[in-house]
């Protein structure tokens, strides 16, 4: 893989929350959290993503890892189609996300060094052997 290789492809990607009753009798509309978004981000570069709280930033990225199923367009892994690939395909693709929540609490425990969080993932994928975690 070249420095200009596409990792990550998003083509069209949205993500609209179906429209459900209330308590009173009356239905919400649709939720419309990610509209058509593409994005491409290449070998060796990072992907930020600024928007106001309710933009949409972590459907996108959850949609992105397919931690949520988009409504519609496509997510590309290094070519290969995310949408497409079956549970256990798509377990070993996850392998190579690096995938940092927002919340630091939730994502990393304080109570754990910084050598155990990154090693933890290794284990649990059996990365290298025990010398090389």
């Amino acid at each position: 893989m070249t420095a200009s290789e596409t990792v990550l492809q998003v083509k069209n990607l949205s993500m609209t929350y179906g429209s459900r009753g209330s308590l009173l009798g009356r239905s919400e509309s649709a939720v419309h959290a990610v509209r058509e978004v593409s994005v491409a981000v290449r070998k060796g570069r990072t992907l930020g993503l600024v928007g106001e709280s309710g933009s949409g930033k972590s459907t996108l990225g959850r949609c992105a890892t397919l931690l949520l199923r988009p409504t519609a367009g496509e997510v590309l892994f290094r070519g290969e189609s995310l949408l497409s690939a079956d549970h256990r395909r798509l377990a070993v693709l996850r392998r190579g996300f690096q995938t940092v929540f927002q919340d630091p609490y939730s994502s990393l425990n304080p109570r754990k060094t910084v050598a155990r969080l990154i090693r933890e993932p290794l284990d649990i994928h059996r990365q290298g052997d025990r010398a090389w975690r």
